[in-house]
């Protein structure tokens, strides 16, 4: 139809990124810079069991797609939602829901909203996470994210992302943990 689609390249920053296959991209980008890279669009309006084809042709210049994404350091909105993140643990301590007009994270909840914790088989003790670092991740027309690093009680290594799409009313979370071996935790 020759409709222009927004879209977003992004490049893989990280072997520890949490995104599938992030050390064998991330390795292979070092040889060809395409495996590290992804072009990203919302393809709109699939049929259900069919598909959609969509044909990726050169611009002369580069499109400039309006978009309601924020990111800060410690916040993410669209005009959908508008989530927080504690920059001290990690965990989300709220996700409002701008249509609805609630909070939909429960305040009084024993732990925060993807809060790492660990907790020992033995005694029932919890360790919570004892470091994070809150950065922007990726920004751009079709989505935004926030990325915390971080380490815990047994867990020497935490990536978590927070995405958030300019045109979907949809929240993904993706969590990487790399365990020791500490046994029973």
């Amino acid at each position: 139809t020759g409709e222009k689609v927004p879209y977003q390249i992004i490049e893989l920053s990280s072997p520890q990124a949490p995104t599938p296959m992030a050390g064998h991209r991330y390795a292979l980008g070092k040889i060809d810079r395409r495996h590290a890279m992804e072009l990203v669009f919302v393809a709109k309006d699939v049929p259900p069991l069919g598909y959609k084809t969509y044909m990726i042709v050169p611009s002369r210049g580069k499109a400039d797609f309006p978009t309601t994404i924020k990111v800060t350091e410690t916040t993410l909105e669209n005009r959908f939602y508008k989530i927080s993140v504690d920059p001290e643990t990690g965990a989300i301590v709220s996700v409002y829901d701008k249509e609805l007009g609630i909070e939909l994270v429960d305040k009084d909840a024993p732990h925060k909203f993807n809060q790492f914790i660990a907790r020992s088989v033995i005694d029932g003790k919890e360790y919570p996470a004892e470091k994070s670092m809150v950065e922007k991740g990726k920004t751009g027309p079709v989505m935004g994210s926030l990325i915390i690093k971080g380490e815990g009680v047994g867990c020497p290594q935490r990536t978590q992302e927070i995405i958030i799409y300019n045109d979907l009313k949809r929240i993904d979370i993706a969590n990487r943990l790399l365990k020791d071996s500490t046994p029973l935790l």
